[in-house]
């Protein structure tokens, strides 16, 4: 079961963009709304929980600054 949480993470993470595509085709161009954001936040801190478990500093921070970037563009788009 190790590594569990990783394709969990990546799993969700993959599904965002399957939904993002959804909305694309959806609206005839390209749509991000807060539901893609929210998902992308909640794999971010999945995979940041593997990263911890891995012991991979760079996995970290690249976990950490999607989680920023993904808070910020739905602060932005709920503002």
């Amino acid at each position: 079961m190790e590594g569990l949480i990783g394709l969990i993470g990546g799993g969700i993470f993959y599904l965002s963009w399957v939904y993002q595509s959804y909305l694309t085709k959806k609206n005839k161009k390209p749509t991000f709304d807060s539901i893609f954001f929210m998902v992308r936040i909640l794999a971010s801190f999945i995979l940041l929980i593997e990263a911890i478990r891995v012991k991979s500093p760079g996995f970290f921070l690249l976990y950490l600054g999607t989680i920023a970037m993904m808070a910020y563009n739905l602060w932005k788009l709920k503002k």
